[in-house]
């Protein structure tokens, strides 16, 4: 996987994203968000790029397969990254391929509670259908603080209609078995897969990454 530089169309002192990273709490998140173009000049391993503009090996698509139907508008591109780094290929940023992005143009005519439940719904789905079953079992400490803690920091901040819809889909993610048929049927991948080790090791640690996103919502 090879992912470009998208650099926001509409303010090109900013970044959209150089790639995505994963936190250790499964999300996966763009690299670079509002940062400077200028900030990321070297190539760099990432997990998985943006749909938008990146390159895919034939060759790769043929083993692990393309773009998982269970999803509509949004997050698909996140699912085949993960899955790439998991069955083994690089994903890389070449920092000198730019690409300006219009962002979310596609994702604003669909956005309403319906969208935002489904997204949630793709990183339960995603993380618990590629990541190594030992890996997740030593997770929990982790998904339950940081599922308390996003309850919390939402009733702090008012926001009522997150901490339904984070309810909501982990009732959702609880009670599907879309998350087994989608294990079955990705298999070969997980057989092939790094060891549960080494995706740990490349996941980002979710304690920073969410303390500072929680900053930059308290001051605006």
């Amino acid at each position: 996987v090879v992912a470009s530089k998208l650099i926001d169309y509409f303010d090109r002192r900013k970044l959209d994203n150089v790639g995505h990273q994963m936190l250790t709490t499964g999300e996966v998140v763009p690299i670079g968000f509002g940062e400077s173009p200028q900030d990321y000049t070297e190539t760099r391993e990432n997990f998985g790029s943006c749909g938008g503009a990146t390159l895919y090996s034939m060759d790769m698509i043929r083993t692990i397969g393309f773009f998982d139907p269970y999803f509509s508008t949004g997050y698909e591109d996140a699912e085949f990254g993960v899955r790439a780094v998991v069955a083994g290929y690089r994903s890389v940023l070449a920092p000198k391929a730019c690409v300006y992005h219009k962002i979310s143009r596609s994702v604003q005519k669909v956005r309403n509670d319906g969208y935002e439940l489904m997204i949630r719904d793709a990183i339960w789905y995603t993380y618990f259908k590629l990541m190594p079953k030992e890996l997740t079992r030593r997770a929990w400490p982790r998904l339950t603080a940081k599922f308390g803690m996003g309850l919390m920091a939402n009733l702090v901040l008012l926001r009522f209609k997150e901490i339904r819809y984070a309810l909501e889909s982990l009732t959702r993610a609880r009670s599907s078995h879309l998350v087994n048929r989608a294990r079955n049927l990705t298999s070969p991948v997980i057989n092939r897969s790094l060891r549960w080790q080494e995706i740990y090791a490349r996941q980002t640690k979710f304690v920073m990454h969410d303390a500072y996103r929680f900053w930059k919502i308290l001051i605006g």
